[in-house]
């Protein structure tokens, strides 16, 4: 009910103010109508408003339901609730429905791996995307970072190394090309990054063929 009017809602839709939004999720409603656009933009949702309200729609919300295994349910049950609580802020700050804030981890270097790939290569296709699509590019690979971050437990700042580390090497350089593929190649590019890598072998012999020589 909004007020004396009756709203039906199907499966994957919610009704959405964004002052009462803002004052939820602790930001600003420039920076909750940012997130809702970017969302828009990347059509992850539609909205329909009406001069007292907006009716968001989650684009493909069927596809997202999973039931929970047993287990899982009763881990989480167990869970401590400042945990909880603790994770529910970290989404808030850094991921809102699906949005990655500029200032969040994933975002910067997602945007870092980008402007590296567009300095390699000035004729690449990312160049001549419109902004929205850029966006979609940045916030698709943040997602990637996002996993590499919260799953698989890894380090901004190694996460960082590897990029550059990936975006100069004359192999690598051309094959990662989107944050898929630097989650994908992850383990071996952390290998190759190490003291001892074949690199670092290759000229270390190569050296020592000079001193030979010599």
């Amino acid at each position: 009910m909004i007020g004396n009017q009756q709203i039906t809602l199907q499966p994957g839709q919610f009704i959405f103010g964004r002052r009462k939004a803002s004052k939820e999720i602790g930001l600003s409603e420039r920076q909750t109508r940012t997130c809702i656009d970017s969302l828009k933009t990347m059509e992850n949702l539609t909205i329909k408003t009406t001069n007292k309200f907006s009716v968001v729609t989650v684009v493909n919300w069927a596809s997202y339901q999973v039931s929970e295994d047993k287990t899982t349910r009763k881990t989480t049950s167990n869970r401590p609730a400042t945990c909880h609580k603790q994770e529910c802020n970290n989404g808030r700050k850094n991921n809102i429905l699906g949005y990655f804030s500029p200032e969040s981890d994933p975002c910067k270097l997602s945007i870092m791996l980008l402007e590296s790939i567009l300095s390699n290569n000035p004729n690449s296709r990312l160049h001549h995307c419109a902004n929205g699509n850029r966006e979609k590019t940045i916030q698709g690979w943040a997602a990637d970072i996002d996993r590499l971050i919260r799953t698989d437990k890894q380090e901004p700042k190694l996460i960082e190394r590897v990029i550059k580390f990936a975006t100069t090497d004359p192999f690598w350089k051309p094959n990662i090309l989107s944050g898929r593929k630097l989650r994908e190649k992850w383990d071996t590019l952390v290998i190759k990054l190490q003291p001892g890598s074949d690199k670092q072998k290759q000229e270390e012999n190569s050296l020592g063929d000079r001193y030979r020589t010599l």
